[in-house]
């Protein structure tokens, strides 16, 4: 698949309540940014679990008309670390609180049943044999046969090495 998009920099970004903001790395446009709303936890979903009542009104409400516009990845590794956290029993949901605000970690369901969701990869074959989901690279060389005989010793040997 081939794509382009653009690159821009001297972005920053901002908590929602104004306290914190980081300059963002070099930003990438591309139109494949995930924008499940239903992996956003709420402070409704928050509140039906008894060891994260302390931090539902830390929670930010979801807001339905803003856009998904930005994937922060590991490049802007602050964004990511743990502040706080809350936890709970085994298998429940956790809070943890970033520079940018209070996340939920885990299945929050308020109703006991969710709707089918799928997120799936194409299984690729490398050429070693090793299933990925990453699509194999279609630069490569690969040479065949053996090692022509005319060939100096030494140079025999680092090919074959190759």
């Amino acid at each position: 698949m081939n794509t382009s998009g653009r690159r821009a920099n001297g972005f920053v970004i901002e908590g929602i309540d104004g306290k914190v903001s980081m300059p963002l790395p070099t930003l990438t446009e591309c139109n494949q940014i995930p924008d499940n709303r239903k992996e956003i936890p709420t402070p409704e979903a928050a509140a039906h679990h008894p060891h994260l009542k302390s931090v539902v009104s830390l929670i930010t409400p979801l807001d339905p008309s803003a856009e998904i516009l930005l994937l922060l990845g590991r490049d802007i590794i602050r964004a990511h670390k743990v502040r706080s956290q809350v936890n709970g029993p085994h298998d429940a949901p956790y809070a943890q609180c970033l520079d940018l605000g209070w996340v939920i970690i885990g299945d929050v369901c308020l109703t006991g049943a969710h709707k089918p969701t799928v997120n799936s990869f194409k299984t690729n074959i490398l050429e070693n044999g090793r299933p990925s989901f990453l699509t194999p690279c279609e630069n490569r060389i690969h040479v065949r046969g053996g090692v022509h005989k005319h060939l100096p010793s030494v140079k025999r040997r680092r090919l074959k090495m190759m």
